[in-house]
């Protein structure tokens, strides 16, 4: 309802209702394996120039939508854990993606009942809108990498470099938000996704 004139042009481009059920369906039986999310932070200015660019911001919001989606119970927590951590961890082959003895202590907490509607000026794109203004969502009240506590209330805290790299740096840098350093793992995501959509159209 929020996309107007070329605000949400994308690629591929968004279909009809019926096409979106059909994907959800396939998504919710795990036809679809994986869930990710391009992140495209074009401003409103230049979506609606003469030459508007694809894409759309995402990522920042995608979490938060996907377990409301799970409170209205159209989707299942344990749908959802795989699709978007063990997953793409398995398909990396990456050992974590799971609360489990001997992996990383990479977490988040949230709480199901604090549902809100999205508002642009608390997130931190450089897009400054969103197709999602004003859908109910439920954002992490903390977020641990590494057993390190990165984020708290969608805000980054103190973090060593460290924690981004797997080698020890004595810096320490403060972000705006713990989204920028999803996305880098969800632009991965999104490729191993293409290959695989890819790779069934062989078949």
């Amino acid at each position: 309802d929020n996309c107007s004139s070329l605000d949400c042009k994308v690629d591929p481009p968004l279909r009809n209702i019926s096409d979106n059920n059909n994907l959800y369906d396939a998504y919710r039986n795990g036809i679809i394996p994986i869930l990710a999310s391009d992140h495209a932070p074009h401003t409103i200015e230049e979506k609606r120039s003469d030459s508007p660019p694809s894409g759309m911001p995402g990522v920042e919001t995608m979490v938060p939508l996907m377990l409301q989606e799970v409170v209205e119970k159209r989707l299942d927590l344990s749908r959802l854990v795989n699709s978007m951590s063990e997953a793409p961890a398995d398909r990396l082959g990456l050992k974590r993606g799971r609360i489990t003895e001997g992996q990383p202590a990479d977490f988040m907490f949230v709480d199901l009942k604090n549902s809100e509607k999205i508002i642009v000026d608390r997130l931190h794109s450089r897009s400054n809108w969103s197709p999602f203004e004003d859908w109910q969502a439920i954002f992490p009240h903390k977020v641990y990498r590494r057993g390190e506590l990165i984020s708290e209330n969608s805000e980054i805290i103190i973090l060593h470099l460290a924690a981004l790299n797997d080698y020890e740096h004595p810096s320490k840098i403060y972000l705006k938000s713990y989204w920028f350093l999803l996305h880098k793992l969800i632009y991965v995501i999104i490729i191993l996704s293409l290959v695989h959509y890819l790779s069934l159209i062989h078949i």
